[in-house]
């Protein structure tokens, strides 16, 4: 049995070389550039605009385009791991399973991911969410994708995919942080997403992972809390540095940088002062 090759870039021109080689780049984002090949297998930065690479990979699965060579880069997520398995052929191309990977992808808060149509993206997620940040992660990642997208998985696992997603919620309220006096912007502690719980107090969120050492910033775009209105988080990358970038409703650290506690107060800081002089 063939398998998908797949390398891992650490930079936009580790990318670009590896792209040159053949390669398609799955999701490969660093701050607001975007390495693409032909099928721009992308929707972050500029790309924003575009579907989810989990729907394209569908569309194309079913039109018979087949890719064995991929770049990645940064931590394996659903969507990019689904991607790969499904354009190789391992993964069976299913719409709406792959819609469902989109919503939890792009705007988790909305769904209930212990409902049956997002079960497989919610044990997918506990069986890897402590994957390093690595082509070896990368490489579990998907093969964790092949697996529990095939359904080769134990009633118990679902169950306890379950039970672990009821108390990732109370989690989160405990790993609350900082809240600036208005109540805008939140500091997290957090190896895992709370958006749920978090947008419910501020309409902007900082995460820090301190396993992962990166930082996520969440924005409610449609919060009428939202001093950044609908361009949301791209109003701060440029202002936080290089390496900085993502959508407007959710993006991050440099994938190069090692991030601290220290950073996310620093963060915190600059987009709590930041609102008063939009």
């Amino acid at each position: 049995m063939k398998v998908a090759q797949i390398v891992y870039a650490k930079t936009v021109e580790q990318a670009e070389a590896f792209l040159k080689e053949g390669y398609e780049p799955v999701e490969c984002s660093f701050g607001n550039v975007s390495v693409v090949g032909p099928l721009v297998l992308d929707h972050h930065g500029i790309y924003s605009s575009e579907p989810a690479v989990s729907v394209k990979a569908v569309s194309l699965a079913k039109q018979g385009i087949i890719v064995e060579k991929f770049v990645t880069t940064g931590f394996v997520d659903t969507d990019a791991a689904y991607t790969i398995g499904v354009l190789f052929g391992a993964i069976p191309p299913d719409e709406e399973e792959a819609q469902a990977i989109a919503e939890l992808d792009t705007n988790p808060r909305l769904y209930d991911q212990t409902e049956q149509r997002y079960r497989r993206s919610l044990i997918y997620r506990r069986a890897t969410i402590h994957l390093p940040l690595s082509l070896e992660g990368f490489v579990s990642g998907v093969e964790q994708a092949i697996r529990v997208f095939n359904g080769r998985y134990e009633p118990e696992e679902d169950g306890a995919a379950v039970a672990a997603e009821f108390n990732r919620r109370e989690e989160a309220r405990k790993a609350i942080r900082l809240i600036s006096g208005d109540h805008q912007v939140l500091l997290a502690s957090f190896g895992d997403w709370g958006e749920d719980i978090w947008f419910q107090i501020s309409p902007l969120v900082i995460r820090f992972d301190s396993l992962k050492e990166s930082i996520t910033l969440y924005c409610d775009v449609k919060s009428r809390f939202n001093p950044f209105g609908p361009e949301g988080l791209k109003k701060i990358y440029q202002l936080l540095g290089p390496g900085w970038g993502g959508r407007e409703n959710i993006g991050g650290s440099p994938r190069d940088r090692k991030m601290t506690g220290q950073d996310a107060c620093d963060v915190f800081r600059v987009i709590d002062e930041l609102q008063f002089s939009v």
